[in-house]
């Protein structure tokens, strides 16, 4: 008798805890799942905390303006295998001097949280400040020349795992790319964004 008291009590310690692994972990991974961190900011005012931290220094990456495919993939910024900010893509607009640059901010994440070294300060949904606030400062740099980078469009918290942003550059018409075609990238004032699980919520 005394032994299958024991026997349910630790079962119903296990369902207990079964319970509430469910209901703070296994509920959630879904969502983390199907969604990332475009999900941990939909609930940053609940389930995660999120917070901004600036990114000193400023980083830079070589480009090829004459083989601009050979730039994708490139690393502009890079911290240990969890975050990294890269080249997804880079093109010369028709009939002008103008380029796009498509930077991609990728970090690694769980349902713990995440954190994305990017362009903006992501915010909570709700609160008093904008959800996006950009604080990157992007340049190319040419022949020793500065050329400062604009937003072309930006991507909030694409592909799961981060921000998808296009810069546009205009590099002078009279440069000889064939003669001289390496240029610098240069980022600096990069954010990073931390979600973190939010253990005091309760549904």
């Amino acid at each position: 008798m005394k032994k299958r008291k024991v026997l349910l009590s630790i079962l119903l310690i296990g369902v207990l805890l079964f319970g509430a692994l469910y209901r703070i972990i296994l509920k959630d991974q879904w969502h983390v799942w199907d969604s990332g961190l475009a999900w941990m900011y939909i609930v940053s005012d609940t389930k995660y905390t999120l917070e901004n931290e600036p990114v000193e220094g400023t980083y830079s990456v070589e480009l090829n303006l004459e083989d601009l495919e050979s730039n994708i993939g490139k690393d502009v910024f890079k911290s240990g295998r969890s975050q990294r900010i890269m080249i997804d893509a880079i093109e010369k607009q028709p009939e002008s001097n103008d380029y796009l640059i498509t930077l991609y901010s990728w970090c690694r994440y769980n349902v713990f949280g995440g954190k994305l070294v990017t362009f903006y300060e992501h915010n909570p949904r709700g609160g008093e400040e904008p959800q996006m606030v950009e604080t990157a400062n992007v340049a190319v740099q040419y022949k020793g020349q500065d050329y400062s980078c604009n937003v072309y469009r930006c991507l909030q918290l694409m592909r799961h795992e981060g921000d998808l942003c296009t810069y546009q550059v205009t590099l002078p018409e009279d440069i000889n790319i064939a003669e001289n075609s390496a240029a610098v990238l240069t980022i600096s004032n990069l954010t990073e964004n931390i979600w973190t699980r939010n253990w005091s919520y309760k549904e």
